[in-house]
């Protein structure tokens, strides 16, 4: 389901939650808060749901908010990938819904939006250290091309840019 700007809070919470259930740790409290604050104000968001080149999307599983998906293309790609390329910026599931693949349901999707808008590729970022999301992105034909920094806050974190042609 297609997120509206009326769902902009829900959008945050989700957005939140999924962050803090990826990646936190109690070292990175400060960090991931300065994060929030900055990424996910409702202005922010809201700006992102504008955008007619970034698309968010929800899923839900037994009228629960589940996760979230968000894709890119054209100037909204976080990397200048040019036209052919379409980003998987975020696919988040919340933990409690981990197993139901709810993700590959997300990535079949997105799959398909990037073969109706004609891409020649997709591509996204995942944290060097996140095995489980890159074993998951090998299933799909992704492989790694590059890296670039992720910044949080003074944290700088490497991201692997991971290709799939189509």
């Amino acid at each position: 389901m297609r997120v509206e700007k009326e769902q902009v809070e829900l959008l945050r919470d989700i957005a939140i939650q999924t962050l803090y259930e990826t990646f936190y740790t109690e070292e990175k409290t400060e960090v991931l808060q300065a994060y929030v604050d900055e990424a996910y104000t409702k202005e922010e968001l809201l700006q992102s749901l504008d955008d007619v080149s970034s698309t968010t999307y929800f899923a839900y599983y037994d009228n629960a908010l589940a996760g979230y998906l968000k894709v890119n293309m054209y100037d909204s790609q976080t990397e200048d990938m040019g036209d052919e390329g379409f980003e998987v910026q975020r696919i988040y599931v919340s933990k409690k819904f981990k197993g139901l693949r709810i993700g590959s349901l997300f990535m079949d999707f997105a799959i398909a939006l990037a073969k109706a808008n004609k891409r020649s590729f997709m591509w996204l970022g995942v944290w060097e250290h996140n095995y489980a999301a890159q074993a998951f992105y090998k299933k799909y034909g992704y492989y790694r091309v590059g890296e670039h920094d992720f910044t949080m806050g003074d944290l700088i974190e490497t991201d692997w840019i991971l290709r799939k042609d189509l």
